[in-house]
């Protein structure tokens, strides 16, 4: 404190540091001294950091090889047909577009067209490697006799045998006046496409179309991803460019370890920003720490990378091929300066280049350089990743790669991305020749004769192409018929597993035995007392000694008998907890509910003449509206309202909601119950017993009385699954009571299998077919609109699509109700009754929809079967009857309701299953399948049981069924005589399996349309055409046109000869005479004609 200016007002402070200014400043984490000890406790960045260094060395032999491959795609190639007296050049740079499948392995031939005249049907080939590849650049040399002046436009076309061309634009220079004439095309040549052509013809480009803003946008944004883009490029790398692969890789790892390291240094080190600290530039707030780590990271991490990049750049290349060539040409006849084939260096490139500035090189001695600041980089920043790992520890260390994660992927995009898109914006055309450009190869010192037949490389005439189309239209259809069965295969394996897995085998067994526990179901070989029979119990009377005697010490059984001796002095001695079944298996999951639904007093209408005479109040069966809603004092008496809360000791005699109870309406034999009613609860460490003897002294069942509902749970610990148990008493009006019970076992732990993560992993796969599905159909049906229903197959596909979308969405809310269900389990209330009603009938639900989805599933592998014949014209039989049977689909209709209208009058109260008109419906359905006794009718009504199955059998089945068989009859007939019915899609099978035998070499015939010129299958025509004379006696005879007309013979050949035939002599001559012509064509040399 400076004393000498210090005022009562003002306090002045001296001090010799930065503090006002270095508050933003933020430490590193520190860097330890690495031990053993520390090692163990923190060995998981040394994992990373092993597999980063691993996975680098792999890529770099992987990348080593293709860079390899680009050496060989570099350079200029002189055209194959290029003649020794030919001395005017031509350069042609040809660059194949990026899409899918873009590239070709066709013959391609062009023609240059300029005001002087003309090149000629010339080839576009190089004997040394393949050309014309997705995103290459391919260079050649073609030579003329003479200049062909200013160029006008350039004709391509090919033979489609190698498929078609995606091409992106040719560059022409003239090589003597440095002249560059440009064509733009970025289309396809190919039979497959919109224009279905195989020709093109392409004017040169004026001035105005290269320096479009379009066209710069698109040129240099391909660039940018594909050379600029630090980790896109990896891949998409053009072979012409300096910056390898290898090094590419490098820098990127190079790149992954600075951003890992400046993480590291201040992870956890910056602490939240606060309103008072905080910063903002619009919707973006920020600290001054926030920032200082910000700059500091970006020092780290930029500046060697960026060094790294332009070094590897900017280095010099060196060129392994320097090629000096046989001077083909040693005259002036044309008024240019004397031109030979030699060193590349010296000859046309330097004339190319004379006019661009020459960029700027490193000595190839700084690659060394480069690479020891790369790898020193990379392992010296891996050793400070392996130092902190040591520090943070392995839980802080996973803590902190989950945390930069998102960072290292944003990194991942470049390091010039935010001034990619401005770069983009202000780069201009230029058009220029890379100074890696060096002959790949060159002629031989006796160089051979490579003749030009014209008359074969005119463009294909449009039959040809049609016929080209036809058989590509039919490949297509191959593939696509092809990936629709795989897919469809793959994702019907996945609904079968799926399917199978939502219940499982043991579900039954379980639900069996418990069944068998309570003796809901009896078998054949047991022996049970009547009382304790469910099925025995008839009234009250029946209930309570089955309840006290039965049920009671089932669900809480007695001592063991069998227990240690040293147990026998304590008379308190039960299975311990007394929550296990007497299988020793299932325990009860928080209690039973004893649940009663009655009706209201005076709930039906007398006539006034029975009311005077009854003394009782009259009770209607159950109904919902009429149901008793009350609280009651005990014994029933009057109604009551309680002021305190529902207590073990009220609880029977108060009414609960629904919604108080978690419970649903439950459906049973007479009427479907809500979920309310008055409650009695059992737990094991009650005195149910004494409870049960105070409801039964109190009537707690009574004349009101329609339904006694006990609900529970029961867990098996071996199976993992849930049983939910429901035991229904109904009481109708009429008196007695009729049992009925529901028991349903499920699964709530669906990642708890062995197979966990297959089913995970399946149930990922089912959710991204299932997404692709969707968009397909809703593509198709924006396009048809509502015509897309009007087709079968397409009905069932939306249905697969609105099945699977609920299917997802009944998983995930299962998911979410089961985690809120068994959340309530551990808050340890033993006393507190969970329903699990609720989750039965969603997994219920949910098996339903999953077995729906299987059956159309399955149900849509008749669409695939339509490539048999027999189940195609199964199909076709069903299309043209549809009509007729829709008729007669009214009047069986009609009959039915008549029929089941008939029985449930008649022998509702006679015959069991006809008491309602669904029971009647499934009795009806058994009379048609044959299940059925005549005698049973005949006991029900001697009268009316004999005439109603006499009557029954004549027009059911004879008369009705009689007309569907002749419907169906008569539609096969129509079918079989009118071919436009018949579909031909089995013939695709054929087409399928000859081609698989082919592929995997399992079909012996000849295919010899593999050998036509334009890849054409061949056409089905006479073979009369065949009746050539030899070839070889006419072979110094023959004219050029009669060459060449013969060469076509192959499209006259039957397709079946060559399939089908099984005379081994006629097809050796058919090949013979193929081989003949293709001799004449191909090797015959012309050298002797023109000389």
């Amino acid at each position: 404190v400076d004393l000498l200016t210090i005022t009562f007002t003002v306090t002045k402070c001296k001090c010799n540091h930065l503090t006002a200014f270095g508050g933003f400043y933020v430490a590193p984490n520190v860097v330890p001294t690495p031990t053993l000890a520390l090692l163990k406790a923190g060995y998981t960045l040394l994992a990373v950091v092993v597999s980063v260094i691993f996975l680098w060395v792999i890529s770099l032999v992987l990348a080593r090889r293709i860079d390899k491959n680009d050496i060989k795609k570099v350079g200029v190639c002189p055209l194959i047909d290029n003649r020794v007296e030919e001395c005017y050049l031509y350069q042609i740079t040809v660059t194949t577009g990026s899409r899918r499948n873009a590239g070709t392995k066709s013959n391609i031939f062009f023609k240059i067209v300029g005001d002087l005249g003309d090149s000629g049907n010339r080839r576009l080939k190089d004997s040394h490697r393949v050309c014309f590849q997705r995103s290459n650049v391919d260079i050649f040399i073609m030579t003329t006799t003479a200049c062909l002046g200013d160029l006008s436009y350039m004709q391509l076309w090919h033979d489609n045998t190698g498929g078609g061309w995606y091409l992106r634009d040719i560059e022409i220079v003239d090589l003597q006046t440095e002249e560059l004439f440009y064509f733009m095309a970025n289309c396809w040549i190919a039979v497959n496409q919109d224009n279905s052509s195989l020709d093109l013809v392409l004017p040169v480009s004026g001035k105005e179309n290269i320096t479009s803003f379009n066209y710069l946008f698109l040129s240099n944004a391909r660039k940018g991803f594909t050379d600029e883009h630090l980790w896109l490029s990896v891949v998409t790398r053009l072979p012409i460019s300096n910056f390898t692969r290898c090094q590419r890789i490098s820098v990127s790892v190079c790149l992954l370890m600075t951003s890992m390291t400046a993480s590291a240094m201040f992870f956890e080190k910056v602490p939240p920003g606060s309103p008072a600290t905080e910063n903002k530039i619009g919707v973006f707030t920020f600290t001054a720490k926030q920032l200082y780590v910000g700059i500091v990271s970006a020092f780290i991490t930029l500046p060697v990378n960026i060094l790294l990049t332009h070094l590897f750049r900017m280095v010099q290349p060196i060129y392994q091929q320097t090629v000096v060539c046989k001077p083909l040409v040693n005259h002036n006849q044309y008024g240019f300066k004397k031109f030979k084939y030699g060193n590349m260096e010296d000859g046309f490139s330097e004339k190319i280049m004379s006019q661009t500035k020459k960029p700027f090189y490193f000595p190839h001695w700084f690659l060394y350089i480069s690479w020891i600041i790369c790898i020193t980089t990379i392992l010296g920043l891996g050793y400070v990743i392996l130092l902190y790992g040591m520090a943070f520890g392995n839980k802080k260390s996973l803590d902190w790669l989950t945390s930069i994660s998102l960072g290292l992927g944003v990194s991942f995009n470049d390091l010039g991305k935010n001034t990619f898109a401005f770069d983009l914006l202000l780069k201009t055309y230029r058009k220029k020749l890379a100074c890696d450009e060096n002959w790949l190869h060159s002629s031989k010192n006796e160089q051979a004769i490579i003749e030009r037949i014209d008359e074969i490389r005119v463009p294909p005439p449009m039959s040809l192409i049609k016929s080209m189309k036809a058989a590509h239209s039919t490949e297509l259809k191959m593939q696509s018929i092809t990936w629709e069965l795989l897919m469809y295969f793959l994702f019907s394996l996945v609904v079968f597993y799926l399917g199978y897995i939502s219940r499982e085998s043991c579900a039954y067994y379980q639900t069996r035995d418990v069944e068998e526990l309570f003796n809901l179901k009896i078998r054949p070989t047991m022996t049970v007392n009547k009382y304790k029979v469910f099925k025995t119990l008839q009234s009250s009377d029946d209930f309570w000694p089955w309840m006290d005697s039965f049920f009671l010490p089932l669900i809480h059984p007695e001592p063991w008998f069998n227990l240690s001796d040293r147990y026998k002095d304590n008379d308190n001695i039960n299975f311990p907890g007394k929550v296990f079944l007497p299988d020793l298996m299932s325990k009860v999951v928080n209690g039973i509910r004893i649940r009663q639904v009655r009706v209201k007093t005076g709930s039906c209408i007398m006539s006034t003449e029975i009311s005077a005479l009854l003394k009782i109040p009259c009770l209607s069966d159950y109904k919902m509206n009429v149901e008793e809603v009350q609280d009651f004092d005990f014994d029933w008496q009057k109604p009551k309202k309680y002021s305190s809360p529902i207590n073990p000791l009220t609880m029977p005699w108060r009414y609960q909601t629904s919604e108080e109870l978690d419970g649903y309406p439950l459906s049973a034999t007479l009427e479907i119950y809500s979920g309310g009613g008055y409650v009695v609860e059992i737990f094991p460490k009650w005195k149910n017993k004494d409870v049960v003897n105070e409801l039964k002294q109190k009537k707690w069942i009574d004349r009101q009385t329609r339904a006694l509902i006990i609900e529970f749970a029961l867990f098996n610990a071996a199976t993992n699954h849930f049983t939910m148990v429901t035991i229904v008493f109904e009481f109708p009006s009429f008196g007695g009571m009729i049992p009925y019970f529901d028991v349903t076992t499920f699964n709530l732990y669906t990642s708890t299998t062995e197979n966990s993560f297959v089913t995970i992993g399946l149930q990922i796969i089912f959710l991204l077919m299932m997404f692709v599905l969707t968009i397909r159909e809703i593509k198709i049906l924006y396009k048809k609109s509502w015509s897309y229903f009007y087709e079968f197959w397409n009905v069932i596909e939306a249905v697969l699509v609105v099945l699977s979308i609920l299917a997802v969405i009944f998983f995930f809310y299962k998911v979410q109700l089961v985690k809120n269900l068994l959340h309530r389990l551990p808050k340890k209330q033993p006393q507190k009754f969970i329903n699990f009603q609720f989750a039965s009938y969603w997994d219920l639900t949910y098996t339903y929809i999953v077995s729906l989805l299987v059956f159309f599933v399955t149900l849509k592998f008749i669409k695939l079967l339509r490539f048999n014949q027999r189940v195609s014209l199964l199909s076709s039989t069903l299309n043209v009857a549809f009509y007729p049977l829709s008729m007669l689909g009214i009047t069986f209709a009609v009959a039915l309701c008549a029929v089941i209208s008939f029985c449930t009058i008649v022998f509702g109260v006679l015959l069991d299953g006809y008491q309602t008109y669904l029971g009647t419906i499934s009795s009806v359905i058994s009379l048609f399948l044959g299940k059925f006794s005549f005698y049973t009718f005949v006991n029900a009504s001697p009268v009316l049981g004999p005439l109603f199955f006499l009557g029954f059998n004549i027009f059911m089945i004879w008369v009705l069924m009689s007309m569907f068989i002749s419907i169906l009859n008569d539609s096969l007939v129509c079918v079989h005589l009118n071919k436009d019915f018949q579909n031909n899609d089995y013939e695709m099978l054929d087409y399928f399996l000859t081609r698989f035998k082919a592929w995997f070499g399992l079909n012996t015939k000849t295919y010899l349309t593999n050998l036509l010129p334009f890849g054409l299958d061949v056409a089905q025509k006479s073979p009369d055409y065949l009746d050539y004379p030899t070839a070889s006696s006419r072979q110094d005879s023959l004219h050029l046109s009669e060459i060449y007309s013969m060469t076509w013979f192959a499209y006259d050949v039957p397709y079946e000869i060559f399939i089908e035939q099984e005379d081994d002599k006629n097809m050796s001559i058919m090949q013979e005479k193929f081989n003949d012509c293709l001799h004449i064509l191909y090797k015959r040399k012309f050298v002797e004609a023109e000389q």
